[in-house]
């Protein structure tokens, strides 16, 4: 039996039914963790979801990765996606991003139960965008938004599947319907994924700096 926990502090509203395809008219003004629950349950009820109807930070955002198979991370800020990157890096757990705007989607792999891994903060470090932009205020092609959605599922459904991970960056463009495929370099230096040792001996961030 599947178990899914969808965490989302936001409200549906009108300009996310064109791109966010699981919500109807009729979900207009409902919590998006809640009515996608409920439209997930109308496809498949034997599967269970929990809505979480806030923004996961800290310890909270901490424990539920701590107890997920895998995350699928679908924010749009960068200080959510740094934070939840920062939580599967310390609970070794796979982490499949996804992110589109305009015409472009990307799609980042990150299988952090294997050892020396990079991770997101490797290929951004900024924890602020200094210009940040998201669908809404940016704009984007909505069948972008589904195709990077079905590459995260596709990745997930693999992942379950107990296939490793390649940490790899995908950059798909719409008008040309091309995928380029990047690996992923360490940064030695990473505030985030350098605590893991390079040793067989786990070390934390704590025995570091003493």
């Amino acid at each position: 039996m599947g178990q899914l926990v969808l965490a989302d502090d936001d409200m549906v509203e009108r300009s996310n039914l064109p791109r966010q395809v699981a919500y109807r008219e009729t979900d207009l003004g409902k919590e998006k963790a809640t009515a996608l629950a409920a439209q997930l349950k109308a496809l498949n009820s034997h599967i269970q979801c929990r809505a979480v109807k806030r923004r996961l930070e800290g310890t909270a955002l901490s424990l539920e990765v701590s107890l997920a198979d895998m995350v699928l991370d679908c924010s749009d800020n960068m200080a959510t996606r740094q934070a939840v990157n920062a939580a599967c890096v310390e609970h070794k757990k796979p982490l499949i991003a996804g992110a589109a705007i305009g015409w472009q989607g990307q799609l980042m792999t990150f299988d952090f139960r294997q050892p020396h891994q990079p991770c997101y903060h490797c290929l951004f470090p900024a924890e602020i965008e200094p210009h940040a932009r998201n669908c809404q205020s940016a704009g984007v092609a909505g069948p972008v938004v589904g195709t990077v959605g079905n590459l995260q599922a596709l990745e997930a459904i693999k992942c379950l599947l107990g296939k490793v991970l390649d940490t790899i960056f995908y950059q798909f463009d719409a008008h040309t319907l091309s995928l380029k495929k990047m690996p992923i370099p360490r940064d030695p230096d990473c505030a985030v994924c350098r605590c893991r040792t390079t040793t067989h001996k786990e070390t934390s961030c704590a025995d570091l700096a003493e």
